[in-house]
């Protein structure tokens, strides 16, 4: 709960906005214990809609509740008095506050890939936010289903941001997606975003055709290299 005053204008009283959290109230009291008004007009406008009306304050009474609004989501509110023509209740005044209320983190940015092999990959993804309430976990979203984050053939893993991936197969198709959690719930999962591990070719062991991942020479560093076919005079990378 969070409590906001303001003195009213030319007077001693003051006005309060209580954020409870969901409702939001308004309240009143005089500056002087003398102070009275018996048709002073008041509203609040929030939502996009408003409300309000007259009340009566008699002398003595203290703090006067007047109304409340449920608020669901982070907006200025506005508390507004007529003119009373008494010192304790003072003249015209509206009070505007900044409500402030956290959601579930926004979506990451969609998974970027790098440094990619025949049996790894490199993920990573930036936040955008989190809601207004800090985010307590990261998630990925990886695997050969590209029509569902948590289809069959797809894993979910703890994330910081980036990921290395190892053991996958090569020439497959790989998709990814991301998310954030904080004190509200799961946030939406980012765009998802696709590629290959490079290509390898097949050799036979045993009986059993396997996968085998070529490397070349390069710079006197071993490196995997990437299988090209020419087909139809076209060079194009093998997919296994």
């Amino acid at each position: 709960m969070a409590d906001y005053t303001k003195t009213v204008n030319g007077g001693t009283g003051t006005m309060l906005i209580r954020d409870t959290g969901g409702w939001v109230e308004f309240h009143i009291t005089a500056g002087n214990g003398s102070a009275f008004d018996y048709d002073m007009g008041w509203a609040w406008y929030a939502n996009g809609t408003s409300g309000g009306g007259t009340f009566r304050y008699e002398a003595g009474m203290g703090w006067r509740h007047l109304g409340s609004v449920y608020v669901g989501s982070s907006q200025n509110v506005t508390f507004h008095k007529n003119d009373s023509g008494s010192i304790g209740l003072g003249g015209a005044t509206d009070f505007t506050v900044w409500i402030q209320r956290s959601t579930v983190p926004p979506a990451p940015t969609p998974v970027a890939f790098s440094l990619i092999t025949h049996e790894t990959v490199r993920t990573q993804f930036s936040s955008n936010g989190d809601g207004g309430s800090g985010v307590l976990e990261w998630q990925l979203a990886f695997g050969t289903n590209g029509g569902s984050q948590t289809g069959s053939g797809n894993s979910l893993y703890g994330s910081n941001g980036t990921n290395n991936l190892t053991g996958l197969k090569p020439g497959q198709y790989y998709a990814a997606w991301a998310r954030g959690r904080n004190a509200n719930g799961w946030g939406a999962w980012s765009s998802g975003r696709s590629f290959y591990t490079l290509g390898g070719v097949l050799v036979r062991v045993n009986g059993v055709w396997k996968n085998s991942v070529p490397y070349v020479r390069v710079g006197g560093i071993w490196v995997p290299a990437e299988p090209y076919v020419r087909v139809n005079g076209v060079w194009k990378t093998t997919r296994v």
